[in-house]
């Protein structure tokens, strides 16, 4: 991705070298701005429903303030009982929650925003380079996210499960030396996502169980039980995480 930032009234800086040292700033500014200005969107009835890098602007109005801007609203779906109305797969791949690409009917939901937001970060600090020394080892870090983006829907979804589940020293994905400081937020937000996609599992492994019942005892189901009306991680969780 190429930002473009202002950094001040008279020139422009194009963000292209020494991404660390610009970056880590904007990635908090990322997580803790957006999620805010996602909710006030769902509040308005609206889901974005493309969270991405490509989707994301960073500007600077003034000598300290920095914004962070969504751009790119042409899969926005409106919110209607805590659904889109849209009931196909949207987004783009390496950032889309692990439930829409597991499942190309499931409802667009703020959760699955969030998410996609989180996985955002996750890439701008494994691709993150701050001198021409690291080029390589930068190249090395973002094919380590290569499975992020090619293959099914459904199998991308396996590798970003086994991502959430698995330690993170026992990935291969590396963070950009630049931002091991803020490691542990990552590591946090992490663990939000993870425990959100595992209790999402269990109430799945429930659920057919229950109609199994049901179906020996020739009890006929009227009505679909749906796993995606659980409760959903909010924005002041994702906020939470950040700082806990």
């Amino acid at each position: 991705m190429l930002i473009i930032l202002p950094v001040s009234c008279t020139s422009l800086w194009i963000v292209s070298e020494f991404l660390v040292v610009v970056f880590v700033p904007l990635l908090m500014e990322l997580v803790t701005q957006l999620p805010t200005g996602m909710q006030g969107l769902h509040q308005a009835g609206i889901l974005h429903c493309d969270i991405s890098s490509e989707n994301v602007m960073a500007v600077n109005d003034s000598k300290t303030d920095v914004w962070i801007i969504l751009n790119d609203f042409d899969l926005a779906g409106q919110v209607e009982a805590e659904a889109t109305t849209a009931r196909h797969r949207t987004g783009t791949l390496p950032f889309m929650a692990i439930e829409l690409l597991r499942k190309a009917g499931a409802t667009h939901r703020l959760q699955h925003d969030l998410e996609s937001l989180f996985y955002v970060a996750v890439w701008w600090a494994v691709t993150g380079t701050n001198s021409q020394a690291d080029r390589d080892r930068a190249a090395a870090r973002r094919d380590s996210l290569r499975l992020w983006n090619h293959g099914t829907p459904r199998e991308i979804s396996r590798i970003k499960h086994e991502f959430l589940t698995e330690r993170w020293d026992e990935s291969r994905i590396e963070l950009s030396p630049g931002f091991q400081g803020i490691f542990h937020i990552l590591r946090r937000l992490k663990k939000l996502f993870v425990d959100a996609e595992q209790s999402r599992l269990e109430r799945e492994r429930d659920n057919e169980e229950r109609n199994e019942k049901l179906a020996l005892v020739q009890v006929e189901l009227h009505e679909h039980v749906d796993t995606e009306t659980a409760e959903d991680i909010s924005p002041e969780e994702f906020r939470t995480a950040l700082f806990s």
